[in-house]
């Protein structure tokens, strides 16, 4: 995808997760897509990213990855649209 991230827990229980985009290579689907280093997201393919299902969803060998994207708003994480569809 052209995109490199660090997963993090969301929740004290930890079973949520989010992912932060760490880099994204310059000319790459991701990069095409506007995904920047710093975006955060929360759902891979319509799915919340969670402890037993982030490895699944972010290592399925899929032709495409719809990434729903969330931002910090009054310290509370708030998803906001349009989710960003990436290239393999």
């Amino acid at each position: 995808t052209g995109m490199e991230y660090r997963l993090l827990f969301r929740d004290q229980s930890q079973t949520s997760i989010i992912g932060t985009v760490i880099y994204v290579l310059p000319g790459s689907p991701a990069a095409q897509a506007g995904i920047r280093r710093g975006d955060i997201f929360t759902r891979v393919n319509g799915q919340t990213l969670t402890n037993a299902n982030f490895s699944q969803l972010l290592n399925s060998n899929a032709d495409s990855y719809n990434f729903t994207f969330a931002r910090v708003v009054n310290n509370t994480l708030t998803e906001n649209a349009p989710a960003r569809t990436v290239q393999a």
